[in-house]
């Protein structure tokens, strides 16, 4: 899958159409939202399923598939119904909580969703990892600010049947004229020796 530059710390929404598996005809247009610190929901014109209940809480869908407005694949994995409602003139609208997003790439069940490799990113993992990439140079007629990407560590787990690593990501902004910026991403790198599934993953890692 493609890598998205996402921060967890930023509010993110995707606007596209939303179908389940089962019925890829059956296409309702939506809006995914996340917020950090706030659940991830899924607003839907239309719904996905007739509306169930169970406890405080609609039926749950496992998988609800999605192509963005900018033709972006995305798996909704875990998806819990959380409130439906219909306008005077017939309109039906549908909320849903989402526990997973997977961008880039359509799985059709929880069954299919498996990775040779992930990379996993800790909060505060660049200040545990305590490695100082960044160099500033301040002249009287240059000041240079430059990034070197750290050695890539990695440490075979035989007992484990598992590599694990680091690895990192930069990303530079600035409008050229006034500000330049730098930003480090730190990942553990983790590749088992087979594919495994997301709940193998999530269990070891997350």
């Amino acid at each position: 899958m493609k890598k998205q530059n996402h921060s967890l710390f930023e509010n993110v929404s995707h606007s596209g159409v939303w179908w389940v598996p089962q019925e890829p005809d059956k296409k309702v247009s939506g809006i995914l939202n996340f917020k950090p610190a706030e659940r991830i929901t899924l607003n839907l014109i239309g719904s996905l399923a007739e509306i169930e209940y169970f406890g405080n809480k609609m039926n749950e869908i496992p998988i609800i598939l999605g192509i963005t407005d900018t033709s972006k694949n995305i798996t909704l994995y875990k998806n819990y119904g959380i409130e439906s409602s219909i306008s005077s003139v017939g309109i039906i609208s549908s909320t849903y909580e989402v526990e997973y997003v997977l961008l880039g790439k359509h799985f059709d069940s929880a069954d299919s969703i498996k990775f040779s490799e992930i990379h996993v990113n800790y909060t505060n993992l660049e200040e545990w990892m305590d490695i100082h990439p960044f160099r500033r140079d301040l002249g009287k007629e240059k000041h240079i600010l430059s990034y070197s990407f750290p050695d890539i560590l990695e440490v075979s787990i035989p007992s484990l049947g598992m590599i694990i690593g680091s690895t990192f990501s930069c990303v530079s902004s600035g409008d050229g004229f006034r500000r330049m910026e730098i930003e480090q991403t730190a990942f553990i790198k983790i590749t088992p020796q087979e594919e495994q599934s997301f709940n193998w993953f999530f269990k070891m890692f997350i």
